[in-house]
């Protein structure tokens, strides 16, 4: 029945067009997930930029997504194997009572950062500047 089916051109060029349309729909799709993700995590981090800057507060998983934002996608290897070390400036924010504990916080600069209550328990702090912070807790 398949050698009947395949002989005859029209259908064949038929079934050939369907498998050609939906491997672009599927394609298509996928892209434009990817961009409304995309879209959508650069609006999150603008919110996020505008938390840190005015001094609201802030949670440990934003702070966290716009520190690893700052870094290109094919670097962020090397900073968790702990080769490379980043230098994202957090300098004048207010993370009052940010729940940081077990972060990678490594090469940040937390100068004159506002850091009351803010929990750093076991966090990587290596090459981190802490300048004029208020630490207390």
């Amino acid at each position: 029945m398949l050698e009947t089916l395949f002989k005859s051109e029209a259908l064949l060029g038929v079934l050939i067009g369907a498998t050609f349309s939906f491997l672009g729909l599927l394609i298509n799709t996928t892209i434009e997930a990817w961009k409304e993700s995309r879209r959508e995590r650069g609006a999150r981090l603008s919110e996020i930029r505008n938390q840190l800057g005015l001094g609201k507060g802030v949670q440990g998983k934003d702070v966290m997504l716009y520190i690893n934002s700052q870094l290109p996608f094919w670097l962020r290897f090397f900073r968790v194997a702990g080769v490379f070390v980043p230098h994202t400036d957090l300098s004048h924010t207010d993370l009052t009572r940010a729940s940081l504990s077990r972060q990678n916080l490594s090469g940040v600069n937390f100068s004159f950062a506002n850091l009351t209550g803010a929990d750093l328990h076991d966090a990587k702090l290596r090459k981190a500047s802490f300048r004029r912070a208020i630490l207390i807790t």
